[in-house]
């Protein structure tokens, strides 16, 4: 159920707030109570209406309610925090706008005025915040757009029709901020460097007692080191600017840019995009946390890094950097299931060659069978054989090469989910690196396998223990469609005939056994550890 204070903006309300509004220099806008996205889908239609050239911005949403916050992200609207009164995001934005809470407007619009520094604000609160400053803080706010000479409108039965109707009366209040850079921020600034906090190593033991808030205090310490250098720059800027050009990450504005923007409106978008590659280095330092990285194979931390703008736009704090983690452990089960797959069909692609115009020196890796509902399975044989041509061994011969290394330390990841033991304890690259450095090669016994590297490029592998390997090839077929999902979950004479002929194929009468609690588990849930860390 919507809150009390949900009450989506009618489209004829929306249009007369955009009317209000100079779009030539809009390029970041902030909607701090989004809803569920009326008034930014009514931006958009706007917009689209319009004669002069459609001009491509950012929009980022704010909103308290996770229903309604899902229903964002689900229109793949930027949700870069849950609350706005609490926000503390860096980023400039050069119109906000919102229909505020009707019971809280004086705080809000409060607090978008100071999130705003330079740009356009419009917003819907209740009429009598302004009409009724009954506190002082409705007071102060009334002298504060006196000062900034606002434009307020009184709108009467703007809901009446309206999807959630109400008789309330509310004022449109439209505010344009003009500052420069130069008046405000250069004139009290100290050219003293600031105290330079040691570099963080997120494997250290200090490091280790809280992850997260050392990732955050290093983030702000870099967030306001380069900040300063930012300015430091632009205090000279008039007479530099003809021998220098300042290069924010991998862009730098062009000078038909700087030709057309003022100084602030130059600084602004500079910073903004200072920002959003801090959050992107800080995000991706996120995985590489030990506790979050043990749960990851290569793959899916370079998925995630892939898709960096799904989480990129939050704000970097600890509550957000929790709730990333919470996601991974409700997603914990899927994570393992695609790990699986993953690693089964990289074992197995090679053996399912077309060996119309040769011998196919991998096809010894698999086994087919009868699958469920047809004849088309296959599972991964206790010898697997592999090609990485000259990525066996490293550049100088003296350990694996990286795509091994990958390989392996992702196999071995989903073992250890089979077990019991730690999964950040891994260990095969560096049992495998020590043996090639004192010499050996072949047959490399690792905890769960037997690894042989030969210099023509082809890796040999065997699974140690048979009824590791006979869980595996039961979850990956499970995934792939090869075997029932609920196999192995009775005895063999307690299943129907269409079941017990899966098993013969799959792997016989004599070698079948019920998956039980004496058997090792697939781990569906996290270490303790991580669950402490999301609390």
């Amino acid at each position: 159920m919507f809150n009390d204070d949900f009450y989506p903006t009618p489209r004829a309300l929306a249009t007369r707030m955009f009317n209000k509004i100079n779009f030539t220099h809009v390029s970041t806008v902030l909607e701090p109570s989004a809803g569920k996205g009326d008034l930014i889908d009514a931006l958009e239609d706007y917009r689209s209406s319009q004669y002069y050239p459609r001009k491509e911005f950012s929009i980022s949403a704010i909103e308290i309610d996770p229903i309604l916050r899902a229903t964002l992200t689900g229109k793949e609207i930027a949700v870069i925090d849950d609350d706005f009164l609490t926000y503390s995001g860096a980023t400039h934005f050069d119109l906000i706008l919102a229909n505020f809470p009707f019971s809280e407007g004086e705080k809000h619009l409060n607090k978008a005025l100071d999130v705003l520094y330079c740009g356009q604000l419009v917003c819907l609160i209740n009429a009598q915040t302004l009409k009724n400053p009954c506190t002082n803080a409705r007071k102060a706010l009334i002298a504060r757009l006196e000062q900034l000479d606002a434009d307020i409108e009184y709108v009467q039965e703007a809901f009446v029709g309206a999807e959630r109707r109400t008789n309330v009366e509310v004022a449109l209040v439209y505010v344009n901020i003009e500052r420069s850079v130069e008046a405000d921020v250069f004139g009290d600034l100290t050219e003293e460097a600031p105290d330079v906090l040691e570099d963080i190593d997120i494997n250290s033991e200090v490091a280790t007692h809280n992850h997260y808030a050392n990732l955050v205090a290093s983030y702000h310490q870099t967030q306001t080191q380069v900040t300063e250098h930012l300015v430091n720059f632009y205090k000279n800027y008039p007479s530099v600017s003809h021998y220098l050009n300042l290069r924010v990450g991998d862009k730098e504005i062009s000078r038909f840019e700087r030709d057309d923007l003022s100084l602030t409106q130059i600084m602004q978008k500079q910073h903004n995009q200072f920002i959003k590659k801090l959050k992107d280095d800080y995000w991706a330092k996120v995985t590489n946390l030990p506790d979050v990285e043990c749960y990851l194979t290569h793959g899916q931390r370079d998925s995630l890094r892939a898709t960096m703008d799904t989480f990129h736009c939050k704000e970097f704090t600890e509550r957000n950097i929790r709730q990333f983690v919470l996601n991974l452990v409700e997603n914990f089960p899927t994570y393992i299931h695609k790990a699986i797959v993953a690693l089964f069909d990289k074992m197995t692609e090679y053996a399912l060659r077309d060996v119309r115009w040769g011998v196919n020196d991998y096809a010894g890796t698999i086994h087919y069978f009868n699958a469920w509902k047809s004849n088309s399975g296959y599972k991964v044989n206790k010898k697997v054989i592999l090609p990485y041509y000259g990525d066996a061994f490293d550049t100088f011969g003296r350990g694996l090469g990286y795509k091994v290394q990958r390989f392996i330390q992702d196999l071995e990841k989903v073992m250890l989910y089979f077990t019991d033991y730690d999964c950040r304890d891994s260990s095969i690259v560096k049992v495998c690196d020590d043996a090639i450095k004192s010499g050996q090669t072949r047959k490399i016994e690792t905890r769960f396998f037997y690894i042989s590297v030969f210099k023509k490029g082809t890796m040999h592998l065997q699974f140690r223990d048979n009824d590791l390997l006979r869980r595996f090839n039961i979850e990956a077929c499970k995934q792939k469609g090869f075997l029932p999902m609920d196999y192995a979950s009775g005895h063999f004479s307690d299943l129907d005939s269409e079941h017990q002929t899966v098993v013969e194929a799959f792997e016989g009468k004599a070698n079948y056994q019920p998956l039980t609690d004496n058997v090792p588990f697939l781990r569906s849930t996290p270490l303790p550890h991580l669950l402490a860390y999301a609390a």
